[in-house]
């Protein structure tokens, strides 16, 4: 049936798995979740600008 929420654990970082998932599912909404480490908010911010690219 159809599916109101879609909910995806993913490996951190960018990854071949991200890029399919964006590609496979038309309408895509994000919510990204980090924690607070330097490292995890400057991953989060390139696969933000990726994301915003490919959608």
């Amino acid at each position: 049936g159809k599916l109101d929420y879609l909910i995806i654990d993913m490996p951190p970082g960018i990854s071949d798995t991200i890029l399919d998932v964006v590609r496979f599912i038309k309408n895509i909404h994000f919510l990204l979740v980090t924690t607070l480490s330097k490292v995890a908010y400057d991953m989060v911010r390139k696969q933000v600008t990726l994301f915003k690219e490919l959608n």
